[in-house]
């Protein structure tokens, strides 16, 4: 596909909100540059085709940058949509048409990039306005049909994950079944819609962190059979308490000092390293939580 004209940069607008939001607080300096370089880049749909190299050759000729993993890093932080169609390589940069004004022959234009196909990684297509207005009778009448179930709460209990769950744990490093039981046992006495338990599920899996040999939630059968004492169930939860809030510092330390450098710097990396280190000991930490919690709950119904 001939995408040298479609790729011209453009001139995009940047809203003061942008620099408050909470989630482009947790990506580096270069990524959040690369974000806002991407706008310049998108046709009127907010797509431009896939091409790491390219895309560093506009917007960082002049610098060693990985874009191939500063994309994945904003694709799996819910920021832009990565995905293959019609044997194309598309980026989309999500809620690119609400931020965006076009004007002039741009407005006219459509898109020559093919949007998000059904069972394309679990997504949901990409339609454009002509289309959903096209299809609206034919939508509605399945939404009118589908009303009373995906407005019935449901505990966690009953939520399917979908395969676009799966795809964000593994690009986080996570296990996927770690997370789903990790999920459901914080929620375990809510109930939300089938719709409100995915999209709630799809953030969680998006905060996922890097595991090593993750432990399982339940603890050991023997554990599980032998009853302790309440005072030293609740001594473990103070201690493992701390060792988190401990870790939680050590990761926002290592943040704050790896975002004062560039992708690629050594000392980038090095601080990057450490923030995975501790995101491994967060993750120890929540998951003992939640077992000593666990145990709590059946000493105080009784071991039932």
């Amino acid at each position: 596909m001939d995408c040298e004209e479609s790729d011209e940069m453009r001139i995009r607008t940047i809203k003061p909100e942008f620099w408050k939001h909470d989630g482009i607080a947790e990506l580096g300096y270069a990524t959040r540059l690369l974000f806002i370089a991407l706008w310049c880049i998108a046709d009127r749909r907010g797509r431009m085709e896939d091409r790491p190299r390219r895309i560093k050759a506009e917007c960082f000729p002049y610098d060693e940058l990985d874009v191939d993993s500063m994309l994945s890093e904003l694709h799996a932080a819910e920021f832009i949509d990565r995905y293959e169609a019609e044997g194309v390589r598309v980026i989309e940069v999500r809620s690119f048409e609400k931020h965006q004004r076009l004007t002039g022959k741009e407005a006219e234009t459509e898109s020559i990039y093919p949007g998000k196909q059904w069972g394309n990684t679990g997504e949901t297509p990409s339609i454009s306005p002509v289309a959903q207005e096209g299809k609206g009778k034919e939508r509605k009448g399945r939404e009118k049909e589908k009303e009373g179930k995906a407005e019935q709460a449901i505990p966690c209990s009953d939520f399917s994950p979908t395969q676009e769950h799966q795809d964000i744990c593994a690009f986080r490093g996570a296990s996927f079944e770690h997370q789903l039981v990790r999920f459901r046992d914080i929620n375990k006495s809510a109930t939300d819609t089938a719709q409100g338990w995915e999209a709630r599920f799809r953030s969680f899996c998006g905060k996922s962190r890097p595991e090593v040999n993750p432990a399982p939630i339940s603890p050991p059968a023997s554990r599980q059979e032998q009853k302790r004492p309440t005072w030293t169930i609740e001594r473990d939860i103070r201690d493992e308490e701390g060792r988190l809030k401990a870790a939680q510092g050590e990761r926002k330390e290592a943040r704050d000092q790896r975002n004062r450098f560039s992708m690629g710097q050594r000392e980038y990396t090095r601080h990057d390293a450490e923030m995975r280190k501790a995101d491994i000991k967060i993750l120890d930490s929540e998951t003992r939580l939640v077992e000593l919690r666990n145990e709590m709950d059946k000493n105080k119904d009784g071991g039932e």
